[in-house]
């Protein structure tokens, strides 16, 4: 059935990304799953192997709690910079697992997102690895680009892309 949403007393029908959304949230739960995803993009055209779905599904889900929600869905259905499908073929796989591998390594609460506190360390490792990073609340105000108060693996990815070596 066809959802509709109510706008200041007025029906309005549900936008295209919501409707693709909806079409293949197949357990209605408001998450797409690996396999939802994956069905998503081979309808689409766009067929894409389990390793490296899973791999962008970890960059997709921006809050890092395993979901791939309708707002985190949307930012990447509305993206014209990137194209939507564009995106998974411009990831670099193996040098995106280390980045998670590395991610994971100072999550150390295993929340999805880097605090504060666990930044200090990362940033710490950084340094130690001749990146040209700055001191470490400037550090942390360049990478915390949502201002959430907390690092997500994205963040991470953008800020690991565009750091140079010192040599």
């Amino acid at each position: 059935g066809s959802l509709l949403f109510f706008s200041r007393g007025v029906m309005a029908a549900p936008s295209m990304s919501q409707r693709v959304f909806n079409k293949y949230d197949t357990d209605g739960d408001g998450a797409l799953t690996l396999s939802e995803l994956r069905a998503l993009c081979y309808d689409m055209g766009h067929p894409i192997s389990p390793e490296k779905l899973a791999v962008a599904f970890q960059v997709l889900d921006t809050n890092g709690d395993g979901k791939f929600q309708y707002e985190e869905f949307k930012k990447w259905w509305m993206s014209t910079t990137d194209g939507r499908f564009e995106f998974f073929e411009r990831l670099n796989y193996a040098w995106l697992e280390k980045v998670i591998q590395h991610y994971r390594h100072y999550d150390k609460d295993h929340s999805g997102q880097i605090s504060r506190e666990e930044a200090a360390e990362l940033h710490a490792s950084l340094v130690a690895a001749k990146y040209s990073v700055p001191a470490l609340p400037q550090f942390l105000d360049a990478v915390d680009t949502d201002k959430s108060g907390q690092i997500s693996l994205r963040e991470y990815i953008e800020l690991l892309g565009s750091l140079h070596h010192v040599e």
